[in-house]
């Protein structure tokens, strides 16, 4: 039973990432300058900042034990 809980925490985790990821991509690609290496950095720092969207998400979403509040 436990294991369905974690399995519901991964998918909302992964749901928040592509969440992210599709809307910086969606505002910014045609904007991004794929020969400047600057531009580049800052486009995986943008998928960086979706991960940790991501593991915030999946954190929170952790199923809770019995007994805590």
């Amino acid at each position: 039973m436990k294991n369905t809980g974690m399995k519901e925490a991964a998918f909302r985790a992964a749901r928040t990432f592509f969440q992210a990821a599709v809307g910086y991509a969606a505002a910014n690609v045609a904007l991004i300058n794929w020969s400047d290496s600057s531009a580049i950095k800052k486009t995986v720092v943008a998928l960086v900042a979706s991960a940790v969207a991501c593991g915030i998400a999946a954190i929170m979403n952790l199923p809770k034990k019995d007994g805590d509040a």
